[in-house]
């Protein structure tokens, strides 16, 4: 079973997007890619790694200081569900923004158990904690 949620954050002063720069791991593991369809920004990623994904946050942080809003989208994989190599899904879509956000993937968990990136969004925080707390 899959479960992806997208959550919209609401930030009520300018995010420092250098408290959110994703290592520079994830982008040999998972592709972004993002195009506009009907007033939303979609997602879609591509698992470039050759290990199974059981674990995302994508985040997609303001550049402009008049855009507050910080968008995050994750999936969290079960029953032994993942997105496997070289597949690739929709992770989400949010509302289209006036000027272009800096979209990140904050963290990934590999089926072995394997991380990256810095996972300092709250959503990236829950889903790692949930691995750690069995």
């Amino acid at each position: 079973m899959l479960r992806i949620v997208g959550r919209v954050a609401v930030v009520l002063s300018v995010v420092s997007l250098s408290a959110f720069a994703a290592s520079g791991d994830c982008g040999s593991i998972i592709k972004l890619r993002q195009h506009n369809k009907n007033g939303q920004t979609q997602i879609d990623g591509r698992n470039s790694s050759r290990k199974p994904i059981v674990a995302y946050v994508v985040v997609d942080g303001p550049k402009a200081p008049q855009d507050y809003r910080t968008f995050t989208l994750h999936g969290l994989f079960t029953n032994g569900d993942s997105m496997r190599p070289g597949s690739s899904m929709n992770l989400g879509s949010f509302e289209q923004r006036k000027t272009q956000g800096s979209l990140f993937v904050d963290y990934v968990r590999l089926a072995d158990g394997t991380t990256c990136g810095k996972a300092e969004s709250s959503d990236a925080k829950a889903i790692s904690t949930r691995f750690t707390a069995h």
